[in-house]
């Protein structure tokens, strides 16, 4: 759904079976996608705002999991345990990574569109955010605490902070980490 910033009637965007996530770029960029299961696979579709659903962009099949698309709407990376399929939305060019030692199961783009952010736990079961690049280049930018999960980092766009969501028992927490 949408609705006007200045007020107004909410209306409808998108109302499809089997929604799973949707995303849009940043400006200048006007690209939005969205998946929905189709059966065993996954369909990536564009939308925008005035006439909802649009083109299919990509089917993936025999897979349903988190991806997340870049800023600037250039890329889009699949998540699949501790691989990551990094995949041009220009030229639909795609590789492969494997990210050892590290669950991965969802992440989203770093502010600069160069890395990705993952929340997942170390080797010791601790929760971490683990930074990683479209090589492989993985380092550890946060470490959690016994007992908490983190689910998702999101970066502001000057990427001076963070936004974490965190799951405590019995409690719910936001943080924000500056200058990580």
């Amino acid at each position: 759904m949408s609705r006007p910033l200045a007020g107004g009637a909410p209306r409808t965007i998108l109302q499809e079976k089997g929604i799973l996530n949707h995303q849009c770029a940043k400006a200048p960029s006007t690209l939005c996608i969205f998946s929905q299961v189709d059966g065993r696979d996954t369909v990536i579709r564009s939308f925008d705002l005035k006439h909802g659903a649009g083109r299919e962009l990509m089917r993936i099949p025999d897979w349903i999991g988190h991806w997340s698309l870049s800023s600037d709407g250039s890329k889009l990376v699949i998540f699949h345990q501790h691989h990551v399929r990094f995949v041009s939305l220009g030229t639909g060019a795609a590789h492969d990574v494997t990210i050892k030692d590290w669950p991965l199961d969802g992440g989203d783009w770093a502010a600069d569109g160069k890395t990705v952010l993952t929340a997942t736990q170390a080797p010791n079961g601790l929760p971490v955010i683990l930074e990683y690049d479209q090589t492989g280049k993985a380092k550890v930018v946060l470490r959690g605490s016994p007992r908490i999960d983190f689910h998702f980092m999101i970066q502001s766009p000057d990427a001076r902070y963070g936004l974490i969501v965190e799951d405590i028992p019995t409690d719910s927490n936001a943080w924000i980490v500056k200058d990580f």
